[in-house]
């Protein structure tokens, strides 16, 4: 008997195959060959991750220089800037508004004006230093010591802080403070630097330690010119960053005294991120610069109007005209035309107030209106007066482009009710005079407010420094409203239904009777929140940051809540080879 292995095929054997067995033979191994191949697919994909590269450096331009290191003193959007990515609070706002935790492992709210935080295991500042609970003790104590006005003094005002363990804190709010969970964002300090630094050198502290915090990124290097004008910081990433170390190496802030300083260093390739400019300018840098770049943008809790003096013997100290004023506004038509759609149109104190409704009143109508109360036209002058006075009205705004835009559009249009404007566009220092003395009718100007609980510290009658006393209004109806808000629980008109209502739903109530407050006695005509813009390098991917036309960021610092996250590219290595 042949044995297998001497089997030799005969000439022709082949040619005698049928042509229907040959195509099964051929099927079979292609789905042989298919099945072989989707088997090393899924035993790849499941032995392989895709990781990102740790590389990169971004060179962001921005207008100003920063004045304090130490955090708790950062005002401008510089120093918020560079402190959000040195250091790090016990929780961080995140793109989506959301609170979570940094340094904190977790949180939880025990109770109405209580609540339970406890660090993280491991976390150190950026020299190596273990981070614990006495440095937290010791940020709320210089908290306690810091100017009246300090965002963050305000926030801790009245608090009370406990730690029974190194890695537990326990914090007691008082009633009618509204400024928690945001408060434990404030920035923690080591309390082995700055306990050996004289309380009147906190402010303008630069000395060694001054940028160390446990942020995500750490001081490496910085340049002076002659006369010590700070130029660039650099700031190199953590590698034990309590959240991951950070993919992009590097991060340099290059400072300009001027916007056209910034945009030039953009164009000529100096800087390959920058953000808070114009959208029309956004859109010419696009245009001239040939460079890979990404543009990410998210709404924000910015919110611009027109605002009104109503002081005693001041012409708009009448309601009605006021109201009268505030028809016709074309909020749609600054949006499209001066923003490129990169705003959004509100009607109301807060940016989530979208719900605009077109005014069909006519001018014809308006004009009426000023005959029927006194206001005639006068045809030497080609304005109403009444009684003699003419109906002349002061309205300034900053030197900025896009707001003299604004105003020539409101001021077309009031003319056209026969009412004479005088327009100012003034510079910041020039503006913050005449805001102390309130020497205008008409303002256009902006503010911040994220939520119905933020609107008593900018309406409410009495504070020396709010929109209120910015414009000279006052509305007992509507402190009485705002006052409200300042309470966790429901006010006793809602006594009935308290049991059903959740914090959000009794707020929400309160804050449309405050819409119709104010509009009733017009202190302001509420125009559009703008959005923010961020120009980054086409080569960083920020799944954050593209994520966010839906979302809305209170400060530009928000942007930096997930850097670590930020990567150029990704390659493919074995699972067993990544560090958990």
């Amino acid at each position: 008997m042949n044995s297998f292995s001497s089997f030799r095929p005969h000439a022709g054997m082949y040619s005698k195959l049928p042509l229907s067995d040959a195509l099964i033979i051929i099927m079979l191994l292609a789905i042989l060959s298919a099945n072989l191949l989707a088997v090393i697919h899924i035993l790849n994909n499941f032995l392989v991750a895709e990781i990102p590269i740790r590389h990169s450096t971004i060179n962001e331009g921005i207008v100003g220089v920063p004045v304090h290191k130490n955090p708790l003193f950062a005002t401008s959007i510089v120093e918020q800037d560079i402190a959000a990515l040195t250091h790090a609070g016990l929780l961080q706002r995140n793109m989506n508004g959301v609170f979570t935790p940094q340094l904190a492992a977790d949180w939880k709210q025990d109770s109405k004006n209580q609540y339970t935080l406890h660090l993280r295991k491991n976390v150190f500042f950026h020299d190596g230093t273990p981070l614990t609970t006495a440095d937290v003790l010791y940020t709320i104590r210089i908290i306690g010591l810091l100017p009246e006005k300090n965002e963050y003094r305000i926030a801790w005002n009245g608090v009370e802080v406990s730690a029974p363990d190194e890695h537990t804190v326990i914090v007691t709010v008082p009633e009618g403070n509204l400024h928690f969970p945001e408060g434990f964002t404030v920035p923690i300090l080591p309390k082995h630097i700055w306990q050996k630094i004289p309380e009147e050198d906190w402010q303008k502290y630069k000395g060694s330690g001054a940028y160390t915090g446990a942020g995500p990124y750490m001081h490496r290097s910085e340049t002076l010119t002659m006369d010590e004008r700070l130029t660039t910081l650099t700031l190199e990433e953590f590698p034990g960053y309590a959240l991951g170390r950070p993919y992009v190496e590097k991060i340099t802030f290059h400072f300009f005294a001027t916007p056209s300083e910034l945009l030039k260093a953009y164009t000529n390739g100096t800087i390959n991120a920058l953000h808070s400019i114009a959208p029309a300018e956004v859109a010419a840098l696009m245009r001239q610069n040939e460079t890979d770049h990404t543009v990410y943008t998210a709404r924000t809790n910015r919110i611009f109007g027109i605002f009104f003096n109503a002081g005693d013997g001041r012409t708009l100290e009448n309601p009605f005209l006021r109201s009268i004023l505030a028809q016709r506004i074309q909020r749609e038509h600054i949006v499209t035309n001066i923003f490129q759609e990169q705003a959004t149109a509100i009607q109301g104190p807060l940016a989530t107030d979208e719900d605009i409704k077109e005014q069909h009143i006519t001018t014809e109508e308006i004009q009426q209106t000023l005959e029927d109360i006194g206001w005639k036209f006068d045809g030497a002058s080609g304005y109403r007066e009444k009684d003699g006075v003419p109906l002349r009205l002061s309205f300034v705004f900053p030197d900025i482009e896009e707001m003299r835009q604004i105003a020539e559009i409101l001021v077309t249009e009031w003319k056209k009710f026969g009412v004479d404007i005088e327009m100012r566009a003034l510079p910041q220092i020039v503006m913050k005079n005449i805001i102390d003395e309130r020497q205008f009718d008409i303002i256009l100007h902006g503010y911040t407010a994220e939520k119905p609980k933020n609107l008593g510290n900018l309406w409410k009658s009495g504070d020396e420094n709010n929109i209120a006393s910015l414009i000279s209004f006052g509305s007992p109806t509507l402190n009485s409203l705002l006052e409200e808000l300042e309470h966790s629980s429901p006010p006793e008109r809602y006594a009935e239904k308290a049991d059903e209502m959740n914090d959000s739903t009794w707020r929400k109530m309160v804050y449309t009777d405050i819409k119709v407050e104010m509009k009733k006695s017009v202190p302001a005509v509420f125009l559009y929140s703008p959005h923010f813009l961020y120009i980054l390098p086409g080569n960083i991917i920020s799944d954050d940051l593209r994520n966010t036309h839906q979302n809305r960021i209170t400060k530009p610092r928000d942007r930096f809540s997930a850097v670590h996250k930020w990567h150029t590219k990704k390659e493919k290595v074995w699972k067993f080879l990544v560090k958990e």
